[in-house]
Formats: structure tokens, C-alpha cells, sequence
């Protein structure tokens, strides 16, 4: 089944409750069809065009590689030959240099 059919199907068992209560049977399905939905959407491919390091402001997140999960953002820019930046997932303090290829990824923070 697809995202979209999982979600329609996730939105009509959810239209159902009625007084703030729905059928154990329909509760197991909505949760099926919720987490499949969120399997297939982290599937889903994003498209991303690659720009280099230095074009990317401070604050701003990026990854080496779409399919990565490391995600890191720019702390400084503050040398002429090194850009100063964090692991998110980590905290742990790199770098890169300006003229890396990246993959600027939104964050809630900056989305």
C-alpha cells in the first residue's frame, strides 16, 4: 500500500471516534497504518542539490551525504581556509573546508 492510501486510510479510522473514543480493532489499525506511513515516508528520497561549504551561513545544518545520518552545522566562519562546525548528534567540535561539497539539510531549527 502506498503513503498516500496508508494516510487516507490512517484519517478515516481516525474520523470514526466518536465521545473521544474508538474500537480497540480500529485503534490497532490506525497505529498500522500511522507507522507504515512513517516507514515510507523516511524512504522517500529528498531532493538535495550539493553547494559548497562556504556558501552556507552560520547556523545553517548540512550533511556530506543525503543518506547519512550525521548531520552538522557551521559555528564560524572565521578563518580563511577552515569552517568551523559541530556534529549535532554528538556535540563533538570539526571542521571543514570551504570548498567541500555539501547537502544544506533543514533542521526544525532553521526549516
Amino acid at each position: 500500500m502506498d503513503l498516500k492510501s496508508r494516510l487516507e486510510n490512517a484519517l478515516r479510522i481516525a474520523n470514526t471516534i466518536e465521545n473521544n473514543e474508538l474500537d480497540y480493532k480500529n485503534l490497532y489499525d490506525l497505529q498500522l497504518h500511522i507507522s507504515e506511513a512513517l516507514e515510507q515516508s523516511e524512504k522517500v528520497n529528498r531532493k538535495v542539490a550539493q553547494v559548497r561549504l562556504d556558501s552556507l551561513k552560520v547556523g545553517e545544518t548540512y550533511k556530506y551525504n543525503p543518506k547519512d545520518v550525521g548531520i552538522f552545522k557551521v559555528l564560524a566562519k572565521d578563518e580563511e581556509n577552515w569552517i568551523k562546525t559541530i556534529r549535532t548528534q554528538s556535540g563533538r567540535v570539526t571542521g571543514g573546508f570551504p570548498w567541500d561539497d555539501v547537502y544544506p539539510w533543514p533542521t526544525k531549527v532553521n526549516a
